[in-house]
């Protein structure tokens, strides 16, 4: 009888042995799946740089301002930053029922121009229709 019980035990040892290693095996496996996702990515973020001579300036450095009170719909949402066709389009509505903009503020008014777009823009944007 004892020897019974002893390849009992012997056995459900065996046993337990595999299923712990079976599940550490799996348990590794998955932890080497996500490091090697992780050290696939490289260690400095490279930056590239525009080529020389290739790419065409959209815009030459001493461009002329925006005239805001001239320009058409497409024009301001081509020239002006963070600007898309509808709310330039608000923009030209606005200009031809109220009259011309006298300065930020008036753009700030318009839905969908905040602070931020309005500084993104300052430089690009003029009210003078004498240029």
């Amino acid at each position: 009888m004892s020897d019974f019980l002893n390849q009992r035990i012997f056995s459900v040892v065996l046993i337990t042995i595999f299923v712990v290693a079976v599940f550490l095996s799996f348990s590794l496996s998955q932890d080497n799946v996500g490091r090697a996702e992780v050290d696939s990515q490289p260690a400095v973020e490279l930056i590239e740089l525009p080529a020389s001579g290739v790419e065409a300036v959209e815009e030459p450095q001493d461009s002329p301002k925006l005239m805001i009170n001239t320009a058409s719909a497409s024009e301001i949402a081509e020239k002006l930053k963070g600007i898309g066709e509808k709310t330039a389009q608000l923009i030209v509505d606005r200009r031809d029922s109220d009259g011309i903009y006298q300065n930020f503020e008036e753009l700030e008014a318009i839905r969908g121009i905040g602070p931020a777009k309005i500084e993104a823009n300052r430089d690009i944007i003029s009210f003078d229709l004498s240029q």
